[in-house]
């Protein structure tokens, strides 16, 4: 009887054997762990495929949707004039963003090389749901917002970014101050292209390039849309 309450009590009282559920879809191949891997693990499957440019690698979490909702509430915000924007602009806008296909950002360095001899660069997954684009360099620069059409520009090298957006059609009411330039690794920058600014912004391939709305002092409300805008812009799941 002893020995009968004792195995019971150890199977109670054992540790619960968790195997790990990482699902990854890389461009168009899926994998799946039973362990929680290392970036560097998953890299290594398909770093010697193509020569990569990592830079413009994306990481996304697609069984979350922060994203949707933050994407939602933008768009309650646009349809109910909460922007001091006006209506044709509300409605481009409203058009752009409704269109987006989107999933969670995990804003990371994709590097093989960072994640190999950095541990910072090497964090373990999560479980769940995941997709890795990977691409070669030659990635266009897409330009969106206030803007007469969307459209992929061929990147330049060494070409600053006012000579890049002065040749588009914007619509009457862009900003003709500033355009928020959203690389491809996460990262936002309002990036002035007036006439009186000096200094000479390059841009990585693949950037997304947002020609917001005219911005007023008087209404502090339309900037903080185009902000909104640019932060929503990271969880695009597409390459340009």
């Amino acid at each position: 009887m002893n020995f009968i309450k004792f195995v019971i009590l150890f199977l109670f009282a054992a540790p619960s054997i968790v195997i790990a559920n990482v699902e990854l879809q890389i461009n168009d191949k899926h994998y799946r762990f039973e362990e929680n891997p290392r970036i560097s693990d998953v890299l290594s499957i398909v770093e010697q495929e193509q020569e990569w440019y990592w830079h413009t690698s994306k990481l996304f979490k697609l069984n979350s949707d922060k994203a949707l909702s933050k994407k939602q509430n933008l768009v309650n915000a646009l349809s109910n004039g909460e922007s001091h924007i006006s209506e044709i602009a509300r409605n481009l806008l409203l058009t752009q963003v409704k269109s987006w296909d989107l999933a969670d950002r995990v804003v990371i360095d994709i590097d093989y090389d960072l994640a190999r001899f950095s541990l910072k660069n090497n964090p373990v997954m999560e479980d769940g749901k995941f997709l890795l684009m990977l691409s070669t360099r030659n990635r266009p620069l897409y330009v969106f917002g206030a803007v007469e059409v969307e459209e992929s520009l061929t990147y330049q090298e060494n070409t600053c970014i006012e000579d890049t957006v002065g040749s588009l059609q914007k619509a009457s009411f862009a900003d003709s101050n500033y355009v928020y330039v959203i690389s491809p690794n996460g990262l936002i920058s309002r990036t002035p292209i007036a006439y009186w600014n000096s200094q000479c912004t390059l841009v990585m391939p693949g950037s997304q390039i947002y020609i917001p709305v005219q911005e007023n002092q008087f209404f502090p409300s339309i900037q903080e849309t185009n902000e909104a805008v640019a932060r929503l812009a990271i969880n695009r799941k597409f390459m340009p």
